[in-house]
């Protein structure tokens, strides 16, 4: 649903730093990862997570784990996350 939110974990450059990422996770099967096009350049994000709205996002993010809190996740749209990978386009 285009009106949900997810949390931005975190982005890199190559795609293995994101597949190692999502695979140390207790629950790596509740994390995701995409490609898009970042500063001219291929961009991998790992995201997490379906929420009705940003509120829900938000305090979600507040319950998580102190290692995955330190990266300082934030909520995204949905629809921000698609139109990411429309952008690799």
């Amino acid at each position: 649903n285009a009106k949900h939110y997810t949390l931005q974990m975190l982005g890199a450059r190559k795609q293995q730093s994101v597949v190692q990422f999502i695979k140390a996770q207790k629950q790596p099967e509740s994390f995701y990862y995409f490609s898009t096009i970042y500063k001219g350049k291929p961009w991998y994000v790992v995201v997490y997570g379906n929420y009705a709205n940003r509120d829900q996002a938000v305090a979600a993010s507040r319950k998580l784990p102190a290692e995955l809190r330190k990266k300082k996740p934030w909520a995204r749209s949905v629809q921000g996350v698609q139109d990411d990978i429309r952008r690799k386009k």
